[in-house]
């Protein structure tokens, strides 16, 4: 059972010795009809020379106090109100004896005349220091962020002694519960972690007001955004499903990187830095490393095609030897002295060996040659369709003399002439390749078309004119 005591003083505070059976006790339900008797009362007792009493005779309960002294009787009821400066107690119990589902055990409230947003009120936690001076070590304060009627809000503030420094640390609303300061708390410490953090569907980490935020959606995703660079320092990062590369970002070529390239080639890239190297091994065993010039493996291909261990660089293509083989230039085709290199299409159409030279004889070797058009006509089969004119050259057998010898060569079907400078013999020569003025070919008019007729035109000859006339006409695809 409680010990159910208390102090009697007089109103000069001189404690109030009274005789026995001063002090009766009694159930809520019972005082009411008790004013001098003592036959309901669940205990009597008596103060003693410190005006003290107290009974270990009663349960826990609702009771009422009465006090007699003389003629003069007190009350001290379980329903009064009671208005303390101070307690001093070793012990403080406040016991609720409702039997209900919540019952209010402590009511704390302030009661200012004139009210305004961020009022407060507070309980604060003190004890002595090592100086034997009284410090607040803590506070737990209630603030009244917003006070209009109908629209109140609130905050509790938790403040802590850090350092000889009383400080709010940790703040809670009715949206969150927040450190008092940016940056002002850690969640746990090295040597004391929470548990668990558990997060509702669409919850929200976010560093530094966004500057990096993970989110998860009801999907069943987690979107980090705002992060450059995610560093898994000295761990492993170990994936149970497929990593998926949505739109990428330029590949920095100093770094070792896996990723989707940004340039729209939909390229995976795999990449190291200059001098590294490419391993792939099993069970931690390198089973072939590549390098910016080599591969360097144990097997290479499968079956037939198997490399053998070692150090490979693929050999060059010769007449006795498979490897690679560089692609030749048009000029490399002319020269045609080169044994290693291949012959491409394009390569071949744009060298001689591409080249189609027809030979127009135009007049006879010992016939004067005389002017007029249509001195000789040439049909375009398809052999030549699609080809350009690349080159023109003329020959006389006999060199005239006085003047120029001058020649166009017209495609009759397209209506244009193919030299933008006619071919011409000087006086005295027999070919156009010494001429003063070279023959230019027009690259407008240098097509010519399936079943398209040209036709040579003489447009001028020496005084003393020149015998025999032969034009040969060099094509080449474009």
């Amino acid at each position: 059972m409680p010990d159910f005591a208390g102090l009697l003083y007089n109103d000069a505070g001189v404690p109030r010795d009274l005789g026995a059976d001063t002090i009766a006790i009694f159930t809520t339900a019972t005082a009411a009809t008790e004013t001098t008797g003592t036959g309901s009362a669940t205990a009597l007792t008596q103060t003693d020379a410190l005006g003290a009493w107290s009974s270990l005779a009663v349960a826990d309960g609702l009771y009422d106090v009465r006090i007699t002294d003389g003629s003069s009787v007190r009350w001290r009821r379980y329903a009064d109100r009671v208005q303390l400066r101070e307690i001093w107690v070793e012990e403080f119990q406040v016991v609720n004896q409702t039997d209900g589902v919540s019952n209010q055990l402590l009511l704390l409230r302030g009661n200012n005349a004139t009210r305004a947003a961020n009022d407060e009120i507070y309980v604060s936690f003190q004890m002595d220091d090592s100086g034997g001076g009284i410090t607040e070590f803590g506070r737990i304060s209630v603030v009244g962020t917003t006070v209009t009627a109908t629209s109140e809000e609130g905050r509790i503030d938790f403040a802590v002694m850090t350092a000889g420094t009383l400080a709010d640390e940790v703040q809670i609303t009715g949206t969150a519960t927040a450190p008092s300061a940016n940056d002002g708390q850690a969640l746990g410490t090295t040597l004391l972690g929470w548990a668990d953090l558990f997060l509702a569907t669409g919850g929200v980490i976010n560093w530094n007001n966004g500057e990096v935020v993970l989110t998860e959606t009801d999907a069943n995703t987690l979107t980090l955004t705002g992060v450059t660079l995610f560093d898994v320092a000295a761990g492993i990062l170990e994936l149970n499903d497929a990593v998926r590369f949505d739109t990428g970002v330029a590949m920095v070529a100093g770094a070792y990187a896996l990723g989707r390239d940004a340039d729209g080639t939909n390229q995976l890239h795999l990449n190291v830095p200059t001098g590294a190297t490419l391993e792939f091994s099993v069970n931690d065993v390198a089973q072939a490393v590549l390098g910016a010039s080599s591969l360097t493996g144990n097997v290479v291909g499968t079956g037939s095609s198997q490399v053998a261990q070692g150090s490979h660089t693929a050999p060059a293509a010769s007449l006795t030897a498979a490897g690679h083989a560089e692609i030749a230039t048009s000029a490399e085709m002319n020269t045609g002295t080169d044994a290693t290199r291949t012959v491409s299409p394009d390569g071949l159409a744009g060298s001689v060996f591409g080249e189609v030279a027809v030979q127009l004889v135009v007049f006879d070797f010992a016939t004067d040659v005389a002017t007029g058009d249509g001195k000789f006509y040439l049909h375009i089969d398809n052999k030549l369709a699609g080809m350009d004119l690349v080159r023109i050259h003329g020959e006389c057998i006999t060199a005239g003399t006085t003047g120029t010898m001058d020649v166009q060569i017209a495609n009759v079907d397209a209506a244009v002439d193919m030299l933008s400078t006619k071919l011409t013999w000087d006086s005295t020569e027999t070919g156009t390749d010494t001429a003063a003025t070279a023959a230019v070919i027009n690259a407008a008019n240098d097509d010519v078309q399936l079943n398209e007729v040209l036709r040579v035109d003489v447009d001028a000859v020496q005084t003393t004119k020149a015998k025999g006339m032969m034009i040969t006409l060099v094509f080449r695809l474009p």
